[in-house]
């Protein structure tokens, strides 16, 4: 990632600067429970021929989302989800750690925080609160 903002109404202006008012080519939602309500905001942020990707879970019921149809068919759109990056954990994984054993990956640069097994409600503390991004847990 390149920027980040607090909300999507706060992000307008940082990318719009930052692209030449062209839009982000991607974006990724990423909140913990979704809202169908939060497309629109999305999708405004999105370029021509850009991507919103859904990551976030939404309630099971959730049955509705607002969006302009007429910015999807003129700006050329898309809305896709994704779960897992799309990834074949079977697959992916076993690659992705010969790639750490090779030091071609660097999984070590992504841990924030270590806890250990005593400092476990530290971990769960410290991510509800944004300390931590990516904390790990070690057992010694």
């Amino acid at each position: 990632a390149t920027h980040t903002a607090a909300s999507m109404e706060e992000a307008v202006e940082p990318i719009g600067a930052a692209s030449w008012g062209t839009m982000a080519n991607k974006v990724v939602m990423t909140m913990g429970v979704g809202s169908g309500e939060l497309l629109a905001s999305a999708l405004a942020l999105t370029a021509k021929r850009g991507r919103v990707v859904v990551t976030n879970i939404h309630p099971a019921m959730e049955m509705s989302a607002n969006v302009s149809l007429l910015d999807l068919t003129l700006m050329e759109k898309q809305v896709v989800g994704s779960i897992f990056g799309s990834g074949n954990p079977r697959a992916d994984i076993p690659k992705l750690l010969g790639l750490y054993r090779e030091g071609q990956l660097d999984l070590d640069g992504l841990v924030t925080k270590e806890y250990t097994l005593d400092g476990v409600n530290d971990g769960y503390d410290d991510m509800r609160s944004g300390k931590n991004i990516r904390g790990v847990m070690v057992y010694s």
